[in-house]
């Protein structure tokens, strides 16, 4: 096991409910047909080609944008409580994620 890989499982471990959310995003996003590609850091896109992907980006950033295909986005703000980790997305996506929201403020 590489030391990212115990960065990652003990972020999984230590924050399972943005993990969760993070998966909900990306399988809502993909059932829609509009799965997510490319994450931007600040600084540069990175390919995203599973949730693995997203989790070492998710876990070593503050905040993180996500693309998908069809070049909407999806900025998130982590370590905020779940309903707010999505702090603005396109409005092309909002039936996307509005499962997501509905799972997120229970």
């Amino acid at each position: 096991m590489t030391a990212l890989d115990a960065y990652i499982d003990a972020q999984l471990a230590a924050r399972p409910i943005e993990a969760r959310l993070l998966k909900k995003i990306r399988a809502s996003l993909a059932s829609n047909g509009t799965p997510i590609i490319n994450i931007f850091d600040g600084e540069e896109w990175s390919p995203v080609t599973s949730l693995r992907d997203l989790y070492v980006s998710a876990f070593d950033l503050d905040e993180l944008i996500l693309e998908t295909t069809d070049g909407a986005q999806v900025w998130l703000v982590m370590g905020e409580d779940v309903a707010d980790v999505i702090s603005n997305y396109s409005m092309s996506l909002e039936t996307a994620l509005a499962p997501v929201y509905t799972w997120a403020e229970r």
